[in-house]
């Protein structure tokens, strides 16, 4: 965790080295506080995926029969399917998306 916040905080104030920016299997990505509702993230090789993140907007949604605003955020992926077949790599999106929808599975 302690490396994590390091280069995260190197590459945010521009002293990242290359090899702090080198040697990663997966990306998530943010498409910034102004994003859009989806794109498509394109895969930074040799990686095998990539998570886009988009921006959160309170929308209208149909719960239990009625109308209600709720947060979404969309997310959208990329796999290598040379070496992750998309079944797993979709699993992987659901899973995700129920552990954001209902926090406390990341604890169980």
């Amino acid at each position: 965790a302690a490396e994590m916040q390091r280069v995260s905080g190197a590459a945010r104030d521009g002293t990242a080295s290359l090899d702090d920016l080198t040697g990663s299997t997966f990306t998530i990505t943010s498409l910034g506080r102004d994003g859009g509702l989806g794109a498509t993230p394109i895969i930074n090789h040799p990686e095998v995926a990539i998570l886009g993140v988009h921006k959160a907007r309170e929308m209208p949604v149909v719960r239990k029969g009625e109308i209600v605003v709720r947060r979404i955020m969309n997310v959208s992926s990329s796999f290598d399917h040379r070496i992750v077949d998309g079944a797993d790599g979709a699993a992987l999106v659901q899973s995700l998306k129920r552990m954001l929808e209902h926090p406390a599975l990341i604890f169980m």
